[in-house]
C-alpha cells in the first residue's frame, strides 16, 4: 500500500494539477484514499476538477477577417519600421568606420611623417602649376 498523503501535499496537488487523474502516476492512490477519507478533501476536489471542466470547455474564437487584416498590415509596418533602422544604422556604422580608420591614419602617421613638400593644399599646388 502506498505511504499516506498529507492535507497539505493534497492541497498543492489539487491546485497544481486539478483532478487526480491528471496527478503524478505514484500520487493518485494516496490521493483516492484522502479524499474518501477527509469531506475537506473531497471538497477540494471537487473545486479543482470543476475548474478543469470550465477550463477544458473554454475554447478560442477564430479570428475574424478584420483582425487578419488589421494583424497583417501591422507585421508589414512593423518590418518597413525595422528594415530603416537596420539601413540606418549600417549607415551609420559606415561612417563611423570611416571616422575610426582616418583618425587612425592620423594618429599613425603623425605630423613628423608628412613632408614639407605635403602640407600645401591640392589648390596651392594647382595654382603654382599653371
Amino acid at each position: 500500500m502506498t505511504e499516506p498523503m498529507s492535507r497539505e501535499r493534497f492541497d498543492a496537488l489539487a491546485q497544481a494539477y486539478g483532478g487526480i487523474e491528471r496527478w503524478p502516476a505514484p500520487e493518485r492512490a494516496a490521493g483516492w484514499h484522502l479524499a474518501a477519507a477527509d469531506p475537506a478533501c473531497a471538497r477540494a476536489l471537487a473545486e479543482a476538477e470543476a475548474l478543469d471542466l470550465r477550463l477544458d470547455a473554454w475554447t478560442v474564437p477564430p479570428p475574424t477577417p478584420a483582425m487578419r487584416q488589421r494583424l497583417v498590415a501591422a507585421r508589414r509596418r512593423g518590418w518597413i519600421v525595422r528594415a530603416r533602422l537596420w539601413w540606418s544604422a549600417i549607415g551609420v556604422g559606415t561612417v563611423l568606420a570611416g571616422a575610426v580608420a582616418g583618425l587612425g591614419a592620423a594618429v599613425a602617421l603623425g605630423p613628423e611623417r608628412v613632408g614639407p613638400g605635403l602640407d600645401a593644399s591640392v589648390f596651392e599646388s594647382a595654382g603654382e602649376e599653371g
